[in-house]
């Protein structure tokens, strides 16, 4: 009877172990690879920046753009690349609470891009030009829904 059981669940087990990698699109992959290079440079310019006080580096995302890592806005940008590279991270080495964070990442990045497309972002001085569509939401919308169809499969 054991015997049985075993060569009925054995494919079945076997079935189960699809690499959780395979189940993201190439583009989520490509942009895991983007991301978890930024994850790693962004805090590095903080650092830099903290070392040598007069490290100028270009920063900009969802909008928001600054030549200073150590301002407000070029430690919120970092902040941003590092929280992306650590999902990249879960992502790419197949963690389960990666799906989790990967959705909050894209809810906070849908936020600010709408926020930078109003006349408030101006107000708030993250934006140093008009504001404007935000071409990202074009990759992050997608990706929520992604996330969230992935999200049950995940785990």
């Amino acid at each position: 009877m054991e015997q049985t059981e075993q060569l009925i669940l054995e494919p079945l087990l076997q079935e189960a172990t699809i690499k959780k990698r395979q189940l993201l699109p190439i583009w989520i992959k490509i942009f895991c690879w983007f991301f978890l290079l930024g994850g790693l440079v962004a805090p590095l310019l903080v650092v830099a920046g903290l070392l040598f006080n007069d490290v100028q580096a270009s920063l900009a995302l969802y909008g928001m753009e600054t030549a200073s890592p150590l301002s407000i806005v070029g430690l919120l940008i970092a902040a941003l690349f590092f929280l992306k590279g650590i999902v990249a991270y879960g992502l790419w080495w197949e963690k389960s609470w990666a799906i989790n964070l990967g959705i909050a990442d894209a809810i906070i990045g849908i936020f600010f891009c709408v926020l930078l497309m109003t006349p408030l972002g101006l107000s708030l001085e993250l934006l140093t030009t008009t504001p404007s569509f935000r071409l990202e939401l074009v990759a992050l919308i997608p990706y929520l829904i992604k996330l969230q169809k992935l999200k049950p499969i995940w785990k």
